[in-house]
Parts: structure tokens; sequence; C-alpha cells
């Protein structure tokens, strides 16, 4: 069965996992916009925001990492003994790009291996802490 490959395709629907069910289905809507007028109407664009509008924002997740053996967390920016947290390291995953940077120091979101968020929510450690990246399961 022969293909006919000089057709131009107007859009394709991405199928990687970093493009979530919203885009594709934006992309669709867009292709059938696309294949029954050329053109948008109010009529058209209504079922789309009417949808769109069921959904809160999502926030946007930066990356995970784990951080290296010997790293420490603490509640300022310092190497002061007095301000390190007693959390364990190895059970403690940071969320990048930092809050905040000062000197040498980064200021992360800290997650569990779960993704839930710890107490507290956020600390210090020198930025060259970080270890490797995290991927979930």
């Amino acid at each position: 069965m022969a293909t006919d490959q000089s057709r131009d395709v107007p859009c394709s629907i991405n199928r990687s996992p970093r493009i979530h069910g919203l885009a594709n289905l934006l992309l669709i809507y867009v292709a059938s916009l696309d294949l029954m007028s050329r053109c948008i109407t109010m009529f058209s664009l209504l079922p789309l925001l009417a949808f769109g509008s069921l959904f809160q924002p999502l926030r946007a997740q930066g990356l995970l990492f784990t951080l290296r053996s010997g790293s420490f967390l603490s509640t300022e920016p310092s190497y002061d003994i007095k301000t390190r947290l007693d959390l364990q390291t190895g059970n403690v995953l940071v969320e990048s790009p930092p809050l905040q940077e000062q000197g040498e120091f980064c200021r992360y979101l800290l997650l569990d291996e779960t993704g839930r968020s710890l107490d507290p929510d956020a600390a210090w450690t020198p930025c060259f802490s970080i270890d490797r990246l995290f991927v979930r399961p």
C-alpha cells in the first residue's frame, strides 16, 4: 500500500511524555477546526474556554535532585553549626531552580521521595551540594 508523502500535514500530536493531555487536546481541537472551516468563530472557541475553566492553574515543577553525602541543610546561608537542621539529607530531595541564591548558598524547596513537602518546606545548603537528578519510579 503506497502512501502519499507529498501531502502537507497542518499539525501533529506530540506523544512525548513531557507534553501532557491538555496540550494534545488543544492540538486535536485546533486540527479539527482547521479541517472543518479554517476559521475560528466565537462558537468554536466557547467549548474550549468552558472546558479550560474546569481546571485550576497547574504549578510548574522544577527538577528534583538528591543531595551529596555529607551535605547539610540550614536555616541561614552559613556554615555555622548552630543554624543546621536535623534532617537526613539522604531522604531529602531539593527542587531546582533554587528559590534564592546568596553567595555560594542556595535556598531550595524540600521534598520527600514521593514529592510531598517537608517541614520546614525550604532550607539553605551550599549550591554545590546537588548530586543527582531524581527520577520518580
